[in-house]
C-alpha cells in the first residue's frame, strides 16, 4: 500500500528541512505523536534510530524507526516496524522560489500472514487512514516551520 502527499511550505528550504528532522522536537509539533525517544545517534543521518508513540485512529502504539538514506536538504527515507507491519518513509523537498515543496511518500508492507490477510481485506480502510495521519502530520509541520520564519 502507497501512499503519496504533498504541501508547500512559506519558507526556505533549509529552514524546512531543519524543522521536519528536529526529531528533539517532534512529539512537540506533531500531535499524532504522543512520545518520541532516540535510541541511537546524535542527529539525523543515516543509522540514526528512534521510537515513536503514535496515535493512529483510536489506537495507540510505538514504531521503532531507522534512518536508512539522508542528503541534507534534499531527502530522507526511514524505514520503521510496527505490529507485522513495515513503513518506508520518504521525505523529499524541493525549492520553488521563496517555499519549499515536501513530498512525503509511505511505503507499507506486510510482515506477517496475519497482516496481510489484513492488509488484503482492508486496503482500503488502512490507506485512507494513513493519508489522513500524513495529511495531518504534514500540517503540524508546516504550521511549525512558517511560524518559526
Amino acid at each position: 500500500m502507497k501512499v503519496q502527499e504533498l504541501i508547500t511550505i512559506n519558507a526556505p528550504l533549509n529552514k524546512t528541512f531543519a524543522v521536519f528532522t528536529d526529531f528533539g522536537q517532534m512529539a512537540d509539533r506533531v500531535e499524532g505523536i504522543k512520545q518520541l525517544r532516540v535510541l541511537a545517534g546524535k542527529k539525523p543521518q543515516a543509522g540514526f534510530k528512534w521510537a515513536e508513540t503514535r496515535q493512529m485512529g483510536n489506537k495507540v502504539g510505538e514504531a521503532k524507526f531507522e534512518i536508512t538514506d539522508f542528503t541534507k536538504n534534499t531527502d530522507f527515507t526511514a524505514v520503521g516496524e510496527h505490529s507485522g507491519m513495515r513503513f518506508i518513509t520518504t521525505q523529499a523537498f524541493k525549492t520553488k522560489g521563496n517555499k519549499t515543496i515536501v513530498t512525503a511518500t509511505t511505503l507499507t508492507q506486510a510482515t506477517t500472514v496475519g497482516m496481510r490477510i489484513v492488509l488484503a481485506l482492508f486496503d482500503w480502510v488502512m490507506k485512507k487512514e494513513m493519508q489522513k495521519t500524513v495529511q495531518s502530520d504534514l500540517q503540524d509541520l508546516k504550521k511549525a516551520t512558517e511560524s518559526s520564519v
